[in-house]
């Protein structure tokens, strides 16, 4: 008989005193029991800290860690320097998971013969935790995907989608992370840290698996950072997705195909974000000397640079034009056409 795998759940904590307890319980309700919970409250400055705390007075196999306020990333990082288990399960404090979670991972993580990563579904939810919607990843199901296939599935989805990009979707051998990775480093990141993890396991491993159940419940929250834009968070976006780049383009495997499918992904990114500037309620003068600033960026014209001359590129003729008139500083036309473009779904939303 095969000796059990042990898990070790992760779970940074700041100011979640509305969720935290639905979080822990869709744990603690799991019919396999075989698991550590390593809670990090991040400098919390409400009751999570106290309610963390109860938790692990009950339950032996609870931990918690508590430091200043240094965000997501670091508090994961602190996490995993004490993992036992053989496999790292992230678990965000506003979330949950469904009753049967842990006890699918194990047995599909026992029927592939103990993948690298096992990658699974997510629902969305609303803020009270009721169903909205399935989330499904465009990837091979089912089947174990090898480091050789890379390329043509997982890199490619790395690239061009968010399928990918989640910690909390993926169960991930210990052995995979590198705490001494550079990148690990980079400090006052607050959007899109989990995809600094995710992309260097994923270089790391030998084979993933994706299986198409869906096991964790994203609280969609209108009041969470990655809805509401500001300056910080577009530059940690672009920080981000120019370190994951360096670091894919060492692979040997890391073809000119993919680089222009992330750079046209890239520009979807930041067309979105321009998007939200010029609709914002931000003073006129304000949102242009941004949009002036973010093409300095240099990565961002070299983005769009690409972008413009990409044999791949699927994208229509609006988005080439928009980049043309970035391109050169032409910010008033930029406003123009997607101001015309919001007033025209507007209409066609009311008829």
């Amino acid at each position: 008989m095969n000796e059990k795998v042990k898990y070790s759940i992760l779970i940074p904590v700041y100011n979640s005193e509305k969720f935290i307890i639905n979080c822990l319980d869709s744990i603690v309700k799991q019919s396999i029991t075989n698991y550590e919970v390593i809670i990090v409250d991040d400098g919390s400055t409400d009751n999570s800290r106290k309610i963390c705390e109860e938790y692990t007075k009950k339950h032996s196999n609870f931990f918690l860690i508590s430091q200043e306020n240094q965000g997501t990333l670091v508090a994961r990082i602190s996490a995993l320097k004490e993992v036992d288990g053989e496999y790292v399960l992230f678990l965000d404090s506003d979330d949950f998971w469904e009753p049967d979670t842990l006890f699918t991972i194990d047995n599909n993580i026992t029927k592939f013969n103990k993948p690298d990563i096992l990658v699974f579904n997510h629902n969305r939810v609303n803020f009270f935790g009721d169903f909205l919607s399935k989330h499904k990843k465009n990837l091979p199901y089912n089947i174990d995907i090898k480091m050789s296939d890379y390329p043509k599935t997982i890199f490619k989805s790395l690239v061009s989608s968010g399928d990918l990009n989640s910690l909390w979707s993926k169960a991930i051998k210990s052995k995979l992370f590198d705490l001494n990775m550079n990148f690990y480093k980079q400090a006052n990141i607050s959007l899109a840290e989990d995809l600094l993890i995710s992309a260097q396991v994923i270089l790391n491993s030998q084979n993933i698996v994706c299986i198409d159940n869906y096991l964790y419940n994203y609280r969609v929250n209108p009041t969470s950072i990655t809805r509401n834009f500001n300056k910080n968070n577009f530059y940690d976006t672009i920080k981000v997705y120019d370190l994951i780049l360096v670091e894919m383009q060492k692979d040997i495997r890391f073809t000119k195909e993919l680089l222009y499918l992330s750079n046209e992904y890239r520009a979807e990114i930041i067309f979105s974000q321009i998007n939200r500037v010029i609709n914002s309620k931000w003073k006129y003068k304000e949102r242009r000397d941004f949009l002036f600033v973010m093409f300095e960026n240099t990565s961002l014209r070299l983005v769009f640079n690409h972008f413009s001359n990409n044999s791949f590129s699927k994208n229509n003729i609006r988005n080439k034009l928009l980049s043309s008139l970035l391109m050169n500083k032409l910010i008033f036309p930029v406003f123009c056409i997607v101001k015309i473009r919001l007033s025209i779904l507007k209409v066609l939303r009311i008829k």
